[in-house]
């Protein structure tokens, strides 16, 4: 199951949760912005830092989408390609 790090005030975040909705994939939402999201976000960043990428501000892009397989753990960032990270 994919796991999708957003905020609440992120439009890109709404438009990736929409578009996975409407393709009926499933998905774990973690709001980033919410005590128990912070945690799992810090817990996920601090051991994948060098993978999350940032915009000019600093700021981790969003969505981030995760998905882990075969012990793999792919990793994707905003809507842009995000289709064929889904394999769609």
């Amino acid at each position: 199951m994919y796991q999708v790090y957003t905020l609440p005030t992120c439009e890109h975040c709404h438009e990736a949760l929409k578009f996975m909705k409407e393709k009926e994939i499933q998905f774990e939402q973690i709001n980033a912005g919410s005590s128990e999201g912070m945690k799992k976000f810090r817990d996920f960043y601090a051991t994948h830092r060098e993978q999350v990428k940032r915009d000019s501000f600093g700021c981790a892009i969003l969505p981030i989408v995760l998905y882990q397989e075969d012990g793999n753990l792919r990793i994707h960032q905003g809507t842009d390609g995000l289709e064929r990270f889904l394999g769609m």
